[in-house]
């Protein structure tokens, strides 16, 4: 009897779903019953808790795994592999990183994760691809997630990353959400609301603004002026102690995000006790759920200003006056990147050389050196 081919097999498969008898079959491809049946068999439905599956297309997946199983091992077997310095394996997955799971990619290139992770947080900040590819995910995470109401969890947000073409893990999403203080609404959320709006209205520091040590209180505020057309809003936060700008961030809307990112990096650089009080107005970031999930898990109290008194917040007022006198002010900023140049340039400025009355004629980097 000649052997069949894999058309052959498909087409008495395919009559014998039909409805043809089998015996007819068997006589028409000349082939004995049970070899019929075992050209049926791969192609036999199978129930279980994931749906249907037919074995032939897991017979074909296996094919695929195996396949690509021995791909992987030729390139592993290969000289140009092995040739590979531990710098070129880095280097390669850095090109990847965020597109698949740092296990996938660490496989991969047959680098231990330990390796990679310490080369990556070891390396984070001079890595400029790094940054802008976290900062480019982050507001796209933010727009998403603000677009959905605040509804949208790590899965949802990855899908719709995933709806836009961008291949990220479900771990880098969770990672900067949790950076940048972004939570669903949950079943508690009315009544974390509630407790926020009864606390939101206390003003704790009551125009209090002499400090006798660094990182008990923090004032904030956000100002806002216009770029060739187009508004920009400035978050910062000082430290009330030496009047020390520790975190700047801009952003085009006066928004939770922009808030949260700041204070998020003030605490990165800071690393304040349980206890420290961030004194702000009662703008809607402020007040917000996120805000005060960020300020809850560190142990932070905070205080604001009574509706409609801006003394109250006198310290970040007089900071923003500072700044569009001396810096926005003089300049005609053609672009953003020149903008931000600038204003990096002023706050370093600010804190290393302006001397301030109140410091007694020191800026505030030399203030707290005095002090310690």
């Amino acid at each position: 009897m000649k052997r069949k081919s894999e058309t052959q097999k498909i087409l008495a498969v395919r009559d014998y779903r039909k409805g043809k008898k089998v015996a007819d079959i068997c006589r028409e491809y000349d082939c004995a019953k049970s070899t019929f049946y075992t050209w049926v068999r791969p192609y036999t439905e199978k129930k279980n808790k994931y749906g249907t599956v037919k074995l032939k297309d897991l017979q074909l997946a296996n094919d695929r795994i195996r396949k690509l199983e021995n791909e992987l091992e030729i390139i592993h077997n290969s000289s140009f592999f092995k040739e590979l310095t531990l710098k070129d394996k880095k280097a390669g997955i850095d090109e990847q990183y965020g597109k698949y799971s740092v296990h996938e990619l660490c496989d991969a290139f047959s680098l231990p994760t330990g390796t990679y992770y310490n080369h990556l947080f070891r390396n984070k900040n001079e890595k400029a691809w790094y940054i802008e590819r976290r900062a480019m995910l982050s507001g796209k995470i933010s727009d998403i997630f603000n677009t959905s109401r605040q509804t949208y969890g790590v899965k949802r947000v990855r899908h719709s990353l995933q709806r836009q073409g961008i291949t990220i893990s479900e771990k880098l999403v969770s990672e900067l959400m949790h950076e940048m203080g972004l939570s669903p609404i949950q079943s508690s959320s009315k009544a974390n609301y509630k407790k926020a709006i009864e606390q939101r209205r206390i003003d704790r520091l009551k125009q209090k603004f002499d400090v006798r040590e660094p990182n008990i209180v923090w004032v904030s505020d956000m100002t806002c002026f216009d770029l060739n057309g187009r508004r920009m809003y400035i978050c910062v936060y000082l430290d009330l102690y030496s009047r020390k700008v520790l975190a700047y961030n801009y952003g085009r809307n006066p928004s939770t995000n922009l808030a949260a990112r700041t204070i998020n990096e003030a605490i990165r650089k800071e690393r304040p006790s349980k206890g420290l009080i961030v004194h702000t107005d009662n703008g809607g970031p402020y007040v917000s759920y996120s805000m005060s999930k960020i300020t809850a898990r560190f142990g932070i109290t905070q205080s604001f200003s009574h509706p409609g008194t801006p003394h109250d917040n006198a310290v970040a007022e007089a900071f923003f006056r500072t700044l569009k006198k001396e810096c926005i002010y003089r300049n005609n900023f053609k672009s953003e990147a020149e903008f931000k140049r600038e204003l990096d340039d002023y706050i370093d400025f600010y804190n290393n050389q302006r001397e301030q009355h109140y410091l007694r004629y020191n800026s505030p980097v030399q203030f707290e050196l005095q002090m310690v």
